[in-house]
């Protein structure tokens, strides 16, 4: 998927994939096992409170919630970096910027 001129461009894979544009941000799916994963995750992002990382996982945590993908849960990882460019652009952790990450977990995962 990549955005154009504010929309968002997919070949159709499955019967449940879509997509949503919103303001500032966009959900994707595909191979979900129902048609509410893409609203549950737009409506969950819009909902959340905190930075991004949090909206992120209130947005997968809904799409789990509401039957998510059809091979069961699937894992992942965020780690949200500064806009900033630098010439070391992913340094070793350091004390400090080890102390700037936040662990995020979401409990919604069966196990599957």
């Amino acid at each position: 998927m990549h955005r154009s001129r504010g929309r968002a461009h997919r070949r159709e894979v499955h019967p449940y994939a879509g997509h949503h544009v919103g303001t500032g941000y966009s959900v994707q799916s595909n191979l979900m096992g129902n048609d509410k994963v893409v609203g549950a995750m737009s409506q969950a992002y819009e909902a959340a409170k905190g930075d991004l990382a949090d909206r992120m996982i209130a947005a997968l945590d809904a799409a789990q919630a509401v039957g998510g993908d059809i091979r069961g849960c699937q894992s992942a990882a965020i780690l949200v970096v500064s806009g900033k460019r630098s010439d070391t652009p992913w340094p070793r952790r350091s004390s400090t910027s080890a102390s700037k990450i936040r662990p995020r977990h979401s409990t919604n995962c069966t196990g599957s």
